[in-house]
Protein backbone atom coordinates (compact mmCIF):
# COMPACT_ATOMS: atom_id res chain seq x y z
CA UNK A 1 0.00 0.00 0.00
CA UNK A 2 2.97 2.32 0.46
CA UNK A 3 4.10 1.94 -3.15
CA UNK A 4 4.94 5.18 -5.03
CA UNK A 5 5.42 5.66 -8.76
CA UNK A 6 7.27 8.57 -10.41
CA UNK A 7 7.20 9.37 -14.14
CA UNK A 8 9.36 12.25 -15.34
CA UNK A 9 8.68 12.70 -19.07
CA UNK A 10 4.93 13.18 -18.93
CA UNK A 11 2.89 15.85 -20.76
CA UNK A 12 -0.58 17.21 -20.07
CA UNK A 13 -2.73 18.67 -22.86
CA UNK A 14 -4.55 21.95 -22.22
CA UNK A 15 -6.46 23.59 -25.08
CA UNK A 16 -4.10 22.30 -27.73
CA UNK A 17 -0.84 22.96 -25.85
CA UNK A 18 1.28 20.28 -24.16
CA UNK A 19 2.89 21.06 -20.80
CA UNK A 20 5.84 19.00 -19.62
CA UNK A 21 5.86 17.85 -16.04
CA UNK A 22 6.28 15.11 -13.50
CA UNK A 23 3.53 12.70 -12.47
CA UNK A 24 3.72 11.15 -9.01
CA UNK A 25 1.34 8.38 -7.91
CA UNK A 26 0.97 7.95 -4.15
CA UNK A 27 -1.41 5.87 -2.01
CA UNK A 28 -3.62 8.89 -1.23
CA UNK A 29 -3.12 11.32 -4.12
CA UNK A 30 -1.95 11.63 -7.70
CA UNK A 31 0.07 14.82 -8.30
CA UNK A 32 1.16 16.45 -11.56
CA UNK A 33 3.75 19.25 -11.34
CA UNK A 34 4.20 21.59 -14.29
CA UNK A 35 7.89 22.23 -14.98
CA UNK A 36 7.31 25.62 -16.58
CA UNK A 37 5.04 27.15 -13.96
CA UNK A 38 5.95 24.86 -11.01
CA UNK A 39 2.24 24.55 -10.35
CA UNK A 40 1.18 21.29 -8.71
CA UNK A 41 -2.26 19.80 -9.31
CA UNK A 42 -3.47 17.11 -6.91
CA UNK A 43 -6.18 14.50 -7.44
CA UNK A 44 -7.57 12.56 -4.51
CA UNK A 45 -7.62 8.82 -5.15
CA UNK A 46 -11.00 8.54 -3.47
CA UNK A 47 -12.52 10.82 -6.14
CA UNK A 48 -11.44 8.65 -9.08
CA UNK A 49 -14.28 6.78 -10.79
CA UNK A 50 -12.51 4.98 -13.67
CA UNK A 51 -9.07 4.71 -15.30
CA UNK A 52 -8.33 4.04 -18.99
CA UNK A 53 -5.30 3.18 -21.14
CA UNK A 54 -5.24 4.60 -24.69
CA UNK A 55 -2.74 4.78 -27.55
CA UNK A 56 -2.36 8.33 -28.89
CA UNK A 57 0.06 10.47 -30.89
CA UNK A 58 2.28 11.23 -27.89
CA UNK A 59 2.60 7.56 -26.99
CA UNK A 60 0.25 5.91 -24.53
CA UNK A 61 -2.24 7.91 -22.46
CA UNK A 62 -3.33 7.39 -18.86
CA UNK A 63 -6.88 8.76 -18.53
CA UNK A 64 -8.62 9.47 -15.22
CA UNK A 65 -12.36 10.15 -14.86
CA UNK A 66 -13.56 11.54 -11.53
CA UNK A 67 -16.93 11.04 -9.91
CA UNK A 68 -17.99 14.62 -10.73
CA UNK A 69 -17.31 14.05 -14.45
CA UNK A 70 -13.94 15.84 -14.64
CA UNK A 71 -11.44 14.15 -16.96
CA UNK A 72 -7.62 14.23 -16.80
CA UNK A 73 -5.34 12.95 -19.55
CA UNK A 74 -1.60 12.35 -19.18
CA UNK A 75 0.45 11.41 -22.26
CA UNK A 76 4.01 10.22 -22.79
CA UNK A 77 3.88 6.71 -21.31
CA UNK A 78 5.53 3.71 -22.94
CA UNK A 79 4.27 0.15 -23.19
CA UNK A 80 6.65 -0.89 -20.41
CA UNK A 81 4.79 1.41 -18.00
CA UNK A 82 1.48 -0.40 -18.38
CA UNK A 83 2.26 -3.28 -15.91
CA UNK A 84 3.27 -0.74 -13.24
CA UNK A 85 0.07 1.28 -13.63
CA UNK A 86 -2.07 -1.85 -13.73
CA UNK A 87 -0.58 -3.09 -10.47
CA UNK A 88 -1.06 0.35 -8.86
CA UNK A 89 -4.74 0.63 -9.84
CA UNK A 90 -5.49 -2.87 -8.54
CA UNK A 91 -3.78 -2.40 -5.20
CA UNK A 92 -4.47 1.26 -4.44
CA UNK A 93 -7.60 2.23 -6.39
CA UNK A 94 -9.16 -1.22 -6.16
CA UNK A 95 -10.20 -0.83 -9.80
CA UNK A 96 -8.55 -2.42 -12.82
CA UNK A 97 -7.34 -0.19 -15.66
CA UNK A 98 -9.35 -0.56 -18.87
CA UNK A 99 -7.85 -0.57 -22.36
CA UNK A 100 -9.78 1.72 -24.68
CA UNK A 101 -9.13 1.10 -28.37
CA UNK A 102 -9.62 3.95 -30.84
CA UNK A 103 -11.19 3.80 -34.30
CA UNK A 104 -8.68 4.65 -37.02
CA UNK A 105 -10.86 4.05 -40.09
CA UNK A 106 -11.30 7.76 -40.75
CA UNK A 107 -15.09 7.72 -40.82
CA UNK A 108 -16.81 11.08 -40.38
CA UNK A 109 -20.18 9.64 -39.38
CA UNK A 110 -21.07 7.98 -36.14
CA UNK A 111 -22.71 8.61 -32.78
CA UNK A 112 -22.03 11.40 -30.28
CA UNK A 113 -22.10 10.41 -26.61
CA UNK A 114 -21.65 12.65 -23.58
CA UNK A 115 -19.58 11.28 -20.68
CA UNK A 116 -18.85 13.67 -17.85
CA UNK A 117 -17.34 16.87 -19.28
CA UNK A 118 -16.35 15.25 -22.60
CA UNK A 119 -18.04 14.57 -25.91
CA UNK A 120 -17.06 11.20 -27.36
CA UNK A 121 -17.60 10.61 -31.07
CA UNK A 122 -17.86 6.87 -31.74
CA UNK A 123 -17.56 5.14 -35.11
CA UNK A 124 -17.85 1.40 -35.66
CA UNK A 125 -18.41 0.91 -31.94
CA UNK A 126 -15.05 2.52 -31.00
CA UNK A 127 -14.04 6.01 -29.93
CA UNK A 128 -12.85 8.10 -32.89
CA UNK A 129 -12.08 11.31 -30.96
CA UNK A 130 -12.99 13.16 -27.78
CA UNK A 131 -13.71 16.85 -27.20
CA UNK A 132 -13.26 18.39 -23.73
CA UNK A 133 -16.38 20.52 -23.39
CA UNK A 134 -14.54 23.01 -21.18
CA UNK A 135 -12.67 24.11 -24.30
CA UNK A 136 -15.91 25.21 -25.99
CA UNK A 137 -16.32 29.00 -25.98
CA UNK A 138 -19.48 29.44 -28.05
CA UNK A 139 -22.22 27.39 -29.69
CA UNK A 140 -24.70 28.01 -32.46
CA UNK A 141 -27.35 26.01 -34.29
CA UNK A 142 -28.24 26.57 -37.96
CA UNK A 143 -30.96 24.32 -39.38
CA UNK A 144 -29.51 20.80 -39.04
CA UNK A 145 -26.00 21.90 -38.00
CA UNK A 146 -24.58 22.30 -34.51
CA UNK A 147 -21.54 24.61 -34.45
CA UNK A 148 -18.97 24.51 -31.64
CA UNK A 149 -16.28 27.20 -31.26
CA UNK A 150 -13.28 26.80 -28.99
CA UNK A 151 -11.06 28.90 -26.76
CA UNK A 152 -7.67 29.70 -28.26
CA UNK A 153 -4.39 29.13 -26.50
CA UNK A 154 -1.46 31.34 -27.54
CA UNK A 155 0.99 28.63 -26.45
CA UNK A 156 -0.47 26.10 -28.91
CA UNK A 157 1.22 25.77 -32.30
CA UNK A 158 -2.02 24.56 -33.89
CA UNK A 159 -5.46 25.35 -32.49
CA UNK A 160 -8.89 23.96 -33.26
CA UNK A 161 -11.12 26.91 -34.13
CA UNK A 162 -14.47 25.37 -34.98
CA UNK A 163 -16.20 22.06 -35.57
CA UNK A 164 -19.63 21.39 -37.08
CA UNK A 165 -21.90 18.39 -36.60
CA UNK A 166 -24.67 17.57 -39.03
CA UNK A 167 -27.65 16.22 -37.12
CA UNK A 168 -30.55 14.64 -39.05
CA UNK A 169 -33.91 16.35 -38.79
CA UNK A 170 -36.45 15.20 -36.23
CA UNK A 171 -38.99 12.59 -37.13
CA UNK A 172 -42.75 13.09 -37.03
CA UNK A 173 -42.94 11.64 -33.51
CA UNK A 174 -40.32 14.05 -32.03
CA UNK A 175 -41.34 17.45 -30.72
CA UNK A 176 -37.86 18.87 -30.04
CA UNK A 177 -35.21 19.95 -32.51
CA UNK A 178 -32.25 17.50 -32.40
CA UNK A 179 -29.73 20.27 -33.12
CA UNK A 180 -31.00 22.43 -30.26
CA UNK A 181 -31.03 19.43 -27.95
CA UNK A 182 -27.42 18.67 -28.89
CA UNK A 183 -26.41 22.29 -28.22
CA UNK A 184 -28.09 22.24 -24.83
CA UNK A 185 -26.09 19.18 -23.76
CA UNK A 186 -22.90 20.94 -24.77
CA UNK A 187 -23.83 24.10 -22.87
CA UNK A 188 -24.35 22.13 -19.67
CA UNK A 189 -20.60 21.43 -19.48
CA UNK A 190 -19.09 24.07 -21.77
CA UNK A 191 -17.19 27.12 -20.57
CA UNK A 192 -19.63 29.54 -22.18
CA UNK A 193 -20.64 32.88 -20.74
CA UNK A 194 -24.40 32.76 -20.30
CA UNK A 195 -27.08 34.49 -18.30
CA UNK A 196 -30.84 34.64 -18.19
CA UNK A 197 -32.88 37.37 -19.84
CA UNK A 198 -33.95 38.66 -16.44
CA UNK A 199 -30.34 39.56 -15.57
CA UNK A 200 -29.97 41.96 -18.52
CA UNK A 201 -29.44 45.58 -17.49
CA UNK A 202 -30.69 47.04 -20.78
CA UNK A 203 -31.24 46.14 -24.42
CA UNK A 204 -30.27 48.18 -27.49
CA UNK A 205 -31.92 47.16 -30.75
CA UNK A 206 -30.73 47.35 -34.35
CA UNK A 207 -27.27 48.78 -33.78
CA UNK A 208 -25.55 49.51 -37.10
CA UNK A 209 -22.18 47.79 -36.69
CA UNK A 210 -19.50 48.53 -39.27
CA UNK A 211 -17.04 45.97 -37.86
CA UNK A 212 -18.22 43.21 -37.81
CA UNK A 213 -20.67 44.27 -40.46
CA UNK A 214 -24.38 43.88 -39.74
CA UNK A 215 -27.15 44.94 -37.39
CA UNK A 216 -27.10 43.50 -33.88
CA UNK A 217 -29.25 43.57 -30.77
CA UNK A 218 -26.98 44.35 -27.81
CA UNK A 219 -27.68 43.32 -24.22
CA UNK A 220 -25.65 44.45 -21.22
CA UNK A 221 -25.27 41.91 -18.41
CA UNK A 222 -23.33 42.08 -15.19
CA UNK A 223 -20.22 40.39 -16.64
CA UNK A 224 -20.41 40.60 -20.42
CA UNK A 225 -22.05 42.14 -23.49
CA UNK A 226 -24.14 39.92 -25.74
CA UNK A 227 -24.42 40.75 -29.47
CA UNK A 228 -27.17 38.88 -31.28
CA UNK A 229 -27.30 39.12 -35.08
CA UNK A 230 -29.12 37.37 -37.87
CA UNK A 231 -26.18 35.06 -38.58
CA UNK A 232 -23.68 35.20 -35.70
CA UNK A 233 -23.69 35.88 -31.98
CA UNK A 234 -20.82 37.34 -29.96
CA UNK A 235 -20.17 37.58 -26.25
CA UNK A 236 -17.63 40.12 -25.00
CA UNK A 237 -16.38 39.94 -21.44
CA UNK A 238 -15.93 43.25 -19.64
CA UNK A 239 -12.38 42.21 -18.77
CA UNK A 240 -11.47 42.02 -22.48
CA UNK A 241 -12.44 45.63 -23.26
CA UNK A 242 -9.45 47.99 -23.22
CA UNK A 243 -10.50 51.40 -24.58
CA UNK A 244 -13.54 53.32 -25.78
CA UNK A 245 -13.59 56.03 -28.49
CA UNK A 246 -16.28 58.45 -29.64
CA UNK A 247 -15.27 60.03 -32.97
CA UNK A 248 -17.21 62.48 -35.18
CA UNK A 249 -17.55 61.69 -38.87
CA UNK A 250 -16.11 64.12 -41.41
CA UNK A 251 -19.55 65.06 -42.69
CA UNK A 252 -20.61 66.18 -39.19
CA UNK A 253 -23.85 64.17 -39.30
CA UNK A 254 -22.61 60.81 -37.99
CA UNK A 255 -20.57 59.46 -35.08
CA UNK A 256 -18.28 56.45 -34.67
CA UNK A 257 -18.30 54.54 -31.39
CA UNK A 258 -15.22 52.29 -31.20
CA UNK A 259 -14.50 49.57 -28.64
CA UNK A 260 -10.97 48.09 -28.52
CA UNK A 261 -10.65 44.51 -27.19
CA UNK A 262 -7.91 42.07 -26.27
CA UNK A 263 -8.32 39.17 -26.91
CA UNK A 264 -10.41 40.05 -29.96
CA UNK A 265 -13.76 38.66 -31.00
CA UNK A 266 -13.49 35.57 -33.19
CA UNK A 267 -15.61 34.15 -35.94
CA UNK A 268 -13.93 31.16 -37.56
CA UNK A 269 -10.47 32.29 -38.71
CA UNK A 270 -11.43 35.97 -38.59
CA UNK A 271 -10.56 38.12 -35.60
CA UNK A 272 -12.10 41.47 -34.73
CA UNK A 273 -9.96 43.50 -32.30
CA UNK A 274 -12.34 46.47 -32.67
CA UNK A 275 -16.10 46.80 -32.47
CA UNK A 276 -17.20 49.86 -34.50
CA UNK A 277 -20.75 51.19 -34.43
CA UNK A 278 -21.98 54.03 -36.67
CA UNK A 279 -24.67 56.35 -35.29
CA UNK A 280 -26.75 59.08 -36.86
CA UNK A 281 -26.57 62.24 -34.75
CA UNK A 282 -30.21 63.12 -35.35
CA UNK A 283 -31.49 59.72 -34.15
CA UNK A 284 -33.18 59.91 -30.73
CA UNK A 285 -33.81 56.90 -28.48
CA UNK A 286 -35.25 56.08 -25.06
CA UNK A 287 -33.89 53.11 -23.05
CA UNK A 288 -35.31 51.55 -19.88
CA UNK A 289 -32.81 50.07 -17.41
CA UNK A 290 -33.41 47.10 -15.11
CA UNK A 291 -31.23 47.46 -12.03
CA UNK A 292 -31.52 44.45 -9.73
CA UNK A 293 -29.93 43.80 -6.36
CA UNK A 294 -27.30 41.64 -8.06
CA UNK A 295 -26.45 44.52 -10.37
CA UNK A 296 -26.16 46.99 -7.49
CA UNK A 297 -23.92 44.56 -5.63
CA UNK A 298 -21.72 44.14 -8.70
CA UNK A 299 -21.29 47.79 -9.74
CA UNK A 300 -21.73 49.57 -6.43
CA UNK A 301 -22.46 53.27 -6.27
CA UNK A 302 -21.61 54.12 -9.86
CA UNK A 303 -24.73 52.36 -11.14
CA UNK A 304 -26.79 54.96 -9.29
CA UNK A 305 -25.58 57.56 -11.81
CA UNK A 306 -27.89 56.01 -14.38
CA UNK A 307 -31.58 56.75 -14.32
CA UNK A 308 -34.12 54.02 -14.83
CA UNK A 309 -35.03 55.64 -18.14
CA UNK A 310 -32.50 57.40 -20.38
CA UNK A 311 -33.43 59.34 -23.51
CA UNK A 312 -31.44 61.41 -25.97
CA UNK A 313 -29.28 61.00 -29.08
CA UNK A 314 -28.43 57.36 -29.67
CA UNK A 315 -24.65 57.80 -29.43
CA UNK A 316 -24.89 59.76 -26.17
CA UNK A 317 -27.10 57.12 -24.52
CA UNK A 318 -24.72 54.30 -25.48
CA UNK A 319 -21.72 56.32 -24.29
CA UNK A 320 -23.29 56.96 -20.87
CA UNK A 321 -24.17 53.28 -20.37
CA UNK A 322 -20.70 52.04 -21.39
CA UNK A 323 -18.97 54.69 -19.31
CA UNK A 324 -20.87 53.63 -16.18
CA UNK A 325 -21.03 49.86 -16.63
CA UNK A 326 -17.47 49.38 -17.90
CA UNK A 327 -15.99 52.08 -15.66
CA UNK A 328 -13.70 53.28 -18.48
CA UNK A 329 -13.10 56.74 -19.89
CA UNK A 330 -14.18 57.54 -23.43
CA UNK A 331 -11.52 59.09 -25.69
CA UNK A 332 -12.59 61.96 -27.96
CA UNK A 333 -10.53 64.03 -30.46
CA UNK A 334 -8.36 66.80 -29.03
CA UNK A 335 -7.28 70.19 -30.36
CA UNK A 336 -6.38 69.08 -33.86
CA UNK A 337 -8.65 70.27 -36.66
CA UNK A 338 -8.33 70.49 -40.43
CA UNK A 339 -8.67 73.59 -42.60
CA UNK A 340 -12.38 72.79 -42.95
CA UNK A 341 -12.83 72.37 -39.18
CA UNK A 342 -13.05 68.54 -39.20
CA UNK A 343 -11.36 66.33 -36.61
CA UNK A 344 -10.10 63.72 -39.08
CA UNK A 345 -8.16 63.44 -42.33
CA UNK A 346 -9.66 61.62 -45.29
CA UNK A 347 -7.07 59.17 -46.64
CA UNK A 348 -6.51 55.60 -47.81
CA UNK A 349 -4.66 52.71 -46.25
CA UNK A 350 -3.62 50.25 -48.96
CA UNK A 351 -6.79 49.80 -51.05
CA UNK A 352 -9.30 50.89 -48.37
CA UNK A 353 -10.43 54.46 -47.79
CA UNK A 354 -11.18 55.80 -44.33
CA UNK A 355 -10.40 58.53 -41.81
CA UNK A 356 -7.26 59.15 -39.76
CA UNK A 357 -7.92 60.71 -36.33
CA UNK A 358 -4.97 62.48 -34.63
CA UNK A 359 -5.76 61.98 -30.93
CA UNK A 360 -3.98 63.18 -27.82
CA UNK A 361 -2.12 59.90 -27.30
CA UNK A 362 -2.07 58.29 -30.72
CA UNK A 363 -3.49 57.91 -34.21
CA UNK A 364 -6.64 55.93 -34.98
CA UNK A 365 -7.64 54.88 -38.49
CA UNK A 366 -11.28 53.99 -39.10
CA UNK A 367 -12.56 51.78 -40.37
CA UNK A 368 -11.18 49.02 -42.60
CA UNK A 369 -8.96 47.79 -41.13
CA UNK A 370 -9.09 49.66 -37.80
CA UNK A 371 -5.57 50.68 -36.71
CA UNK A 372 -4.60 52.24 -33.39
CA UNK A 373 -1.02 53.53 -33.03
CA UNK A 374 0.18 55.04 -29.76
CA UNK A 375 2.76 57.83 -29.87
CA UNK A 376 5.00 55.81 -27.54
CA UNK A 377 5.19 53.01 -30.16
CA UNK A 378 6.08 55.29 -33.10
CA UNK A 379 9.75 55.51 -34.12
CA UNK A 380 9.36 58.30 -36.70
CA UNK A 381 7.04 59.67 -39.36
CA UNK A 382 7.61 60.78 -42.97
CA UNK A 383 5.86 63.16 -45.35
CA UNK A 384 6.16 61.85 -48.91
CA UNK A 385 5.06 63.14 -52.26
CA UNK A 386 1.95 61.31 -53.31
CA UNK A 387 1.97 59.10 -56.38
CA UNK A 388 -1.64 60.10 -57.07
CA UNK A 389 -0.82 63.71 -57.95
CA UNK A 390 0.60 66.99 -56.70
CA UNK A 391 -2.50 67.97 -54.71
CA UNK A 392 -2.00 65.29 -52.04
CA UNK A 393 0.75 63.71 -49.95
CA UNK A 394 1.46 60.43 -48.15
CA UNK A 395 1.88 60.16 -44.39
CA UNK A 396 4.11 57.23 -43.39
CA UNK A 397 4.44 55.97 -39.80
CA UNK A 398 7.32 53.67 -38.81
CA UNK A 399 6.48 51.48 -35.83
CA UNK A 400 9.19 50.46 -33.39
CA UNK A 401 8.61 46.80 -34.25
CA UNK A 402 9.57 47.50 -37.89
CA UNK A 403 6.06 47.71 -39.38
CA UNK A 404 5.30 50.60 -41.74
CA UNK A 405 1.88 52.19 -42.12
CA UNK A 406 1.34 54.45 -45.16
CA UNK A 407 -1.76 56.65 -45.29
CA UNK A 408 -2.00 58.09 -48.79
CA UNK A 409 -4.14 60.66 -50.57
CA UNK A 410 -4.20 63.34 -47.83
CA UNK A 411 -4.91 66.83 -49.16
CA UNK A 412 -1.82 68.99 -49.60
CA UNK A 413 -3.34 71.88 -47.67
CA UNK A 414 -3.36 69.76 -44.48
CA UNK A 415 0.39 69.01 -44.49
CA UNK A 416 1.40 72.07 -42.44
CA UNK A 417 -1.29 71.45 -39.81
CA UNK A 418 -0.36 67.80 -39.47
CA UNK A 419 3.34 68.68 -39.29
CA UNK A 420 2.72 71.15 -36.46
CA UNK A 421 0.67 68.53 -34.60
CA UNK A 422 3.44 65.92 -34.94
CA UNK A 423 6.07 68.39 -33.72
CA UNK A 424 3.95 69.31 -30.72
CA UNK A 425 3.83 65.63 -29.69
CA UNK A 426 7.62 65.26 -29.91
CA UNK A 427 7.60 62.69 -32.72
CA UNK A 428 10.66 62.47 -34.95
CA UNK A 429 10.17 63.51 -38.58
CA UNK A 430 12.62 61.95 -41.03
CA UNK A 431 13.22 62.88 -44.67
CA UNK A 432 11.74 60.37 -47.06
CA UNK A 433 13.59 58.68 -49.89
CA UNK A 434 11.11 60.09 -52.39
CA UNK A 435 11.95 63.67 -51.44
CA UNK A 436 15.69 62.93 -51.60
CA UNK A 437 15.36 61.40 -55.05
CA UNK A 438 13.27 64.33 -56.26
CA UNK A 439 15.79 66.89 -54.98
CA UNK A 440 18.58 65.01 -56.72
CA UNK A 441 16.58 65.05 -59.93
CA UNK A 442 16.10 68.80 -59.62
CA UNK A 443 19.87 69.29 -59.27
CA UNK A 444 20.44 67.25 -62.41
CA UNK A 445 17.95 69.43 -64.28
CA UNK A 446 19.79 72.61 -63.19
CA UNK A 447 23.12 71.31 -64.53
CA UNK A 448 21.69 69.92 -67.75
CA UNK A 449 23.16 72.67 -70.10
CA UNK A 450 26.72 71.98 -68.88
CA UNK A 451 26.39 68.29 -69.57
CA UNK A 452 25.06 69.03 -73.05
CA UNK A 453 28.03 71.25 -73.82
CA UNK A 454 30.43 68.55 -72.71
CA UNK A 455 28.73 66.03 -74.97
CA UNK A 456 28.96 68.39 -77.95
CA UNK A 457 32.67 68.92 -77.36
CA UNK A 458 33.25 65.20 -77.13
CA UNK A 459 31.37 64.58 -80.38
CA UNK A 460 33.48 67.27 -82.11
CA UNK A 461 36.71 65.64 -80.98
CA UNK A 462 35.54 62.24 -82.17
CA UNK A 463 34.59 63.70 -85.57
CA UNK A 464 38.06 65.23 -86.03
CA UNK A 465 39.69 61.89 -85.25
CA UNK A 466 37.50 60.17 -87.86
CA UNK A 467 38.59 62.70 -90.55
CA UNK A 468 42.27 62.05 -89.79
CA UNK A 469 41.73 58.31 -90.14
CA UNK A 470 40.12 58.79 -93.59
CA UNK A 471 43.11 60.87 -94.83
CA UNK A 472 45.61 58.23 -93.77
CA UNK A 473 43.71 55.53 -95.66
CA UNK A 474 43.76 57.61 -98.89
CA UNK A 475 47.51 58.22 -98.62
CA UNK A 476 48.27 54.52 -98.28
CA UNK A 477 46.39 53.71 -101.50
CA UNK A 478 48.70 53.02 -104.55
CA UNK A 479 46.87 53.29 -107.84
CA UNK A 480 48.00 51.28 -110.88
CA UNK A 481 51.02 49.56 -109.34
CA UNK A 482 49.38 46.20 -108.82
CA UNK A 483 47.73 46.25 -112.28
CA UNK A 484 51.07 46.86 -114.04
CA UNK A 485 52.71 43.97 -112.27
CA UNK A 486 49.86 41.64 -113.10
CA UNK A 487 49.92 42.57 -116.79
CA UNK A 488 53.71 42.10 -117.07
CA UNK A 489 53.58 38.73 -115.33
CA UNK A 490 50.64 37.42 -117.36
CA UNK A 491 52.15 38.53 -120.70
CA UNK A 492 55.42 36.77 -120.04
CA UNK A 493 53.61 33.63 -119.00
CA UNK A 494 51.68 33.57 -122.31
CA UNK A 495 54.86 34.16 -124.38
CA UNK A 496 56.75 31.37 -122.65
CA UNK A 497 53.93 28.93 -123.12
CA UNK A 498 53.72 29.74 -126.85
CA UNK A 499 57.50 29.30 -127.39
CA UNK A 500 57.66 25.99 -125.61
CA UNK A 501 54.69 24.54 -127.51
CA UNK A 502 56.06 25.32 -131.04
CA UNK A 503 58.28 22.61 -132.76
CA UNK A 504 58.73 23.73 -136.42
CA UNK A 505 59.24 27.13 -138.06
CA UNK A 506 55.93 27.26 -139.98
CA UNK A 507 53.85 26.77 -136.99
CA UNK A 508 56.07 29.28 -135.19
CA UNK A 509 55.50 31.88 -137.91
CA UNK A 510 51.75 31.43 -137.80
CA UNK A 511 51.79 31.75 -134.09
CA UNK A 512 54.08 34.75 -134.38
CA UNK A 513 51.57 36.46 -136.66
CA UNK A 514 48.81 35.78 -134.26
CA UNK A 515 51.02 37.01 -131.45
CA UNK A 516 51.63 40.26 -133.34
CA UNK A 517 47.89 40.81 -133.63
CA UNK A 518 47.49 40.16 -129.96
CA UNK A 519 50.34 42.57 -129.21
CA UNK A 520 48.62 45.28 -131.24
CA UNK A 521 45.42 44.81 -129.29
CA UNK A 522 47.33 44.81 -126.03
CA UNK A 523 49.11 48.03 -127.01
CA UNK A 524 45.75 49.69 -127.56
CA UNK A 525 44.58 48.48 -124.17
CA UNK A 526 47.85 49.49 -122.54
CA UNK A 527 47.63 52.96 -124.06
CA UNK A 528 44.15 53.42 -122.65
CA UNK A 529 45.26 52.05 -119.29
CA UNK A 530 48.27 54.36 -119.33
CA UNK A 531 45.95 57.32 -119.68
CA UNK A 532 43.98 56.12 -116.71
CA UNK A 533 47.22 55.57 -114.84
CA UNK A 534 48.29 59.12 -115.57
CA UNK A 535 45.00 60.43 -114.21
CA UNK A 536 45.29 58.30 -111.13
CA UNK A 537 48.91 59.31 -110.69
CA UNK A 538 47.94 62.97 -110.87
CA UNK A 539 45.34 62.42 -108.19
CA UNK A 540 47.82 60.53 -106.07
CA UNK A 541 50.28 63.38 -106.42
CA UNK A 542 47.68 65.82 -105.13
CA UNK A 543 47.02 63.60 -102.15
CA UNK A 544 50.72 62.97 -101.57
CA UNK A 545 51.26 66.72 -101.24
CA UNK A 546 49.02 66.65 -98.18
CA UNK A 547 50.78 63.71 -96.55
CA UNK A 548 53.92 63.89 -94.45
CA UNK A 549 57.40 62.63 -95.30
CA UNK A 550 56.91 59.49 -93.30
CA UNK A 551 54.08 58.19 -95.46
CA UNK A 552 56.08 59.02 -98.62
CA UNK A 553 58.99 56.95 -97.42
CA UNK A 554 56.63 54.07 -96.73
CA UNK A 555 55.30 54.20 -100.31
CA UNK A 556 58.76 54.29 -101.83
CA UNK A 557 59.91 51.33 -99.79
CA UNK A 558 56.80 49.35 -100.72
CA UNK A 559 57.37 50.20 -104.42
CA UNK A 560 60.96 48.95 -104.31
CA UNK A 561 59.89 45.73 -102.66
CA UNK A 562 57.24 45.10 -105.31
CA UNK A 563 59.69 45.76 -108.17
CA UNK A 564 62.27 43.44 -106.68
CA UNK A 565 59.66 40.73 -106.36
CA UNK A 566 58.59 41.18 -109.99
CA UNK A 567 62.15 40.96 -111.24
CA UNK A 568 62.73 37.79 -109.29
CA UNK A 569 59.61 36.25 -110.80
CA UNK A 570 60.84 36.71 -114.46
CA UNK A 571 62.03 33.40 -116.05
CA UNK A 572 65.66 33.10 -117.20
CA UNK A 573 66.13 33.02 -121.03
CA UNK A 574 67.47 29.76 -122.53
CA UNK A 575 67.94 30.75 -126.22
CA UNK A 576 68.18 33.86 -128.42
CA UNK A 577 64.61 33.77 -129.64
CA UNK A 578 63.21 33.73 -126.17
CA UNK A 579 65.54 36.55 -125.19
CA UNK A 580 64.47 38.64 -128.13
CA UNK A 581 60.79 38.16 -127.59
CA UNK A 582 60.94 38.95 -123.94
CA UNK A 583 63.08 42.02 -124.61
CA UNK A 584 60.67 43.18 -127.30
CA UNK A 585 57.72 42.90 -124.87
CA UNK A 586 59.59 44.77 -122.18
CA UNK A 587 60.44 47.59 -124.56
CA UNK A 588 56.82 47.88 -125.66
CA UNK A 589 55.68 47.93 -122.07
CA UNK A 590 58.27 50.56 -121.18
CA UNK A 591 57.21 52.70 -124.10
CA UNK A 592 53.64 52.58 -122.93
CA UNK A 593 54.78 53.80 -119.55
Amino acid sequence: MGENLDFDKIVQEFRGAFHDGQLKLQPSTITFKNRKTSKAEQIQNSDIENTYWQKRAKGSCFKLVLKNGTTYRFDGFSENDYPKLEDFTKKVLKKPIEKNELCVKGWNWGKANFFGDSLSFEADGKTAFEIPLKNVSNTNAQKNEAILQFHQNDDAAVSLMEIRFHIPAAGPDQDTDPAQEFIQKVLNKADVISASEADAICTLTELNCVTPRGRYDVKFFTDFIDLHGKTFDYKISYDHILRLFLLPHKDGRQMYFVMAMDPPMKQGNTRYPFLIVLFNIEEIISVDLTISDKTREKFGERIEKLDESISGPYHEVVSRICRTVLDKKITVPGNFSTSAGAKCLACSYKASSGFLYPLERGFLFVHKPPIHLLFSDIANVKFDRSSQGTRSFDFEIDHKNGTKYVFSGIEKIEQDRLGEFVNSKGINISKSQKSFAQSKLDMDEDNEHDAYAERMKQEGREKDEDDDDDDEEDEDFEGGSESDDDIEYDSEASIDSSDESGSDSDSGKKKKGSDDEKKAKKKEKSSSSSKDDKKSSSKSKEKSSKSDSKSASKRSSSTKESSSKDSSKKPKPTDDSKTYKSAEFVEDDSDSD
